[in-house]
């Protein structure tokens, strides 16, 4: 009985806020006996040609994805697979969603493991991203940690303007360390188109939407922590609405379509094949990276970089001094630069993780198994063709390009000093199992 009261009782009530919702703006609707889809298309014509052109952009991403070099490798497919999605997300996420009068430095909705790993993230860095208007003045405050080194880079958000214009426009760093900082490691920055006293980021008034840029280095993942940062709009004027109108949103509609363009083309692929061009079109050569200022690349950074090509069978022994950079680190990317998973796979090593020799250099070994030895680089599914980038950030001088051998698996040990320790599958497992929760604690997982 008490079920069957519960029912009719719900039935009642359902009715009766039918009844009260029917005496407002739907009541014609709702009243009707039956609730029929409208017949025609009621988006407007401005959205509909901005919509048109976001889907033509993502059509001809598309096109120029499955038409590059090397996609002729399933590997490779599947790789344009996932960034063909990935970069449809990003649009959404770095473009449409962010609002200049409501800025935060976001984490999550830029890169995570496994999730946004498309334009090369850092393993060892946090990043942070907060949009904002160059018209207007922002607060910007927080606290140092022990992590390596704390940056903001300040840009021209990509899609934002035509191709040839984006070129022209230069991004700045605004180390943190370099800014006057409290004993206790507090500090606050303003961010304006006028000059301030103290701590200040030069904002361009004529840019409507700019970009922050922070990258924060780690070296120890359980140890080293991220450091507190902060930022508000001071303004007089109350802040736009939050829902877009139809002008706004066709025009962050056009810039998404931009955006894909330019960030797939000239972050991306073009990225890969750059590298490859300085390298003579050689692979397993490094060469270092000289990026436009543009680029998204940093100016207190050096990269080393390589496409790899490696058979299951070899190995490539990686030798190299020791950098004298604030941080360094080497991590691995498939052919679009989309990051290895370095959460549950050591596919990426920086200066705490790895083992130093006793004749003062490092060695590392890239290969498809596990070589049972410290400095491993595990491609995971990125064979045979891949990236490998090497960072050095706030160097005195990048060192010399680290050399490369190819040997068969087998003759991996022949070709390492015979002290090189080694290491059995229980302590990987228990190291792989370590590292992929202090990874995930940094995005708060």
């Amino acid at each position: 009985m008490n079920g069957l009261y519960n029912r009719r009782s719900l039935a009642k009530m359902s009715a009766s806020m039918l009844a009260a919702a029917t005496t407002g703006a739907l009541g014609t609707a709702l009243n009707a006996k039956e609730i029929q889809p409208l017949e025609t298309d009621r988006m407007s014509k401005p959205v509909r040609a901005a919509w048109e052109n976001y889907l033509a952009a993502i059509e001809s991403t598309r096109q120029y994805l499955y038409s590059r070099r090397f996609i002729e490798f399933d590997s490779v497919r599947h790789q344009a697979n996932q960034l063909l999605m990935q970069a449809q997300a990003a649009a959404y996420n770095w473009v449409m969603a962010p609002r200049v009068d409501y800025p935060r430095f976001y984490v999550n909705t830029i890169f995570e493991p496994m999730v946004g790993t498309w334009l090369g993230p850092c393993p060892d860095f946090i990043y942070r991203w907060a949009f904002v208007d160059g018209t207007q003045t922002y607060r910007i405050w927080g606290k140092r940690s022990n992590s390596r080194f704390l940056d903001i880079q300040l840009g021209s958000w990509f899609g934002a303007v035509d191709y040839s214009q984006y070129k022209k426009l230069p991004t700045f760093p605004y180390p943190i360390d370099n800014m006057q900082l409290e004993p206790d490691g507090s500090f606050e920055i303003i961010a304006s188109p006028d000059p301030q006293k103290g701590n200040w980021i030069k904002l361009d008034p004529a840019q409507d939407r700019m970009y922050l840029f922070v990258r924060e280095g780690l070296h120890d993942w359980e140890h080293e922590t991220r450091s507190l940062l902060r930022i508000e709009r001071q303004a007089k004027s109350p802040p736009r609405q939050i829902q877009y109108n139809e002008e706004d949103f066709v025009k962050y509609l056009n810039h998404a379509s931009r955006f894909i363009n330019i960030i797939i083309k000239d972050l991306g692929v073009d990225a890969f094949d750059f590298a490859l061009n300085s390298a003579g079109g050689r692979t397993n050569t490094f060469t270092y990276a000289h990026s436009s200022p543009s680029s998204g690349g940093n100016r207190n950074a050096a990269y080393c970089n390589m496409v790899y090509d490696l058979t299951p069978d070899q190995a490539m022994i990686i030798e190299f001094d020791p950098p004298t950079s604030k941080y360094w680190g080497f991590c691995l990317m498939d052919r679009f630069l989309c990051t290895t998973d370095f959460t549950y796979h050591q596919s990426s090593l920086n200066k705490h993780q790895a083992r130093i020799d006793k004749d003062g250099k490092y060695r590392y070994v890239l290969t498809k198994n596990d070589p049972g030895i410290p400095n491993w680089l595990d491609p995971v599914d990125v064979l045979p063709i891949g990236y490998l980038l090497f960072r050095q950030y706030f160097q005195d001088s990048p060192i010399a390009i680290p050399s490369v051998k190819i040997v068969k698996f087998e003759d991996i040990r022949k070709n390492l000093p015979t002290d090189t320790p080694a290491v059995s599958a229980a302590e990987r497992s228990k190291q792989l199992h370590e590292r992929s929760w202090q990874m995930l604690a940094q995005y708060g997982y």
